[in-house]
């Protein structure tokens, strides 16, 4: 909670799920009751859908959100939630247990590059120096 607190006074925050627009509304009741952090819930309308190899896919697809991807960050422990719109990922690890440090990381990373104008840039440019992105 310390994590949404502190990084929902300076972003928008919104939470990207695969299923259904029940079961988003379940993970936000789960996230926050109070519904003070998280502006929206995209849900399974917004995804796109690809089928490939018969191996079944599902892709957020940021674009449907109306907002500008230069100013876009999407943290997930895979790539696959945005592989569309790879430069606008930070991966993070999963969650581990109450000793995890990972978010405190996190902030600190999205505190720097929220300077920018152009946060996809800044991020492309950073995940580079680091090895992440080639």
């Amino acid at each position: 909670m310390e994590f949404l607190e502190y990084v929902g006074k300076k972003f928008e925050l919104i939470v990207f799920c695969k299923g259904s627009e029940m079961y988003c509304k379940l993970v936000l009741d789960l996230l926050e009751s109070e519904k003070q952090y998280f502006s929206h819930c995209l849900y399974s309308n917004y995804v796109l859908f690809e089928n490939q190899n018969f191996s079944v896919k599902y892709y957020d697809f940021l674009l449907t959100n109306g907002r500008t991807l230069s100013n876009t960050v999407i943290l997930d422990c895979g790539v696959e939630p945005y592989c569309l719109c790879l430069y606008n990922g930070i991966p993070v690890l999963s969650f581990e247990n109450e000793h995890d440090t990972e978010l405190i990381h996190v902030a600190k990373y999205l505190d720097d590059i929220s300077k920018s104008k152009d946060i996809k840039k800044t991020l492309t440019n950073s995940l580079s120096k680091c090895g992440i992105l080639s």
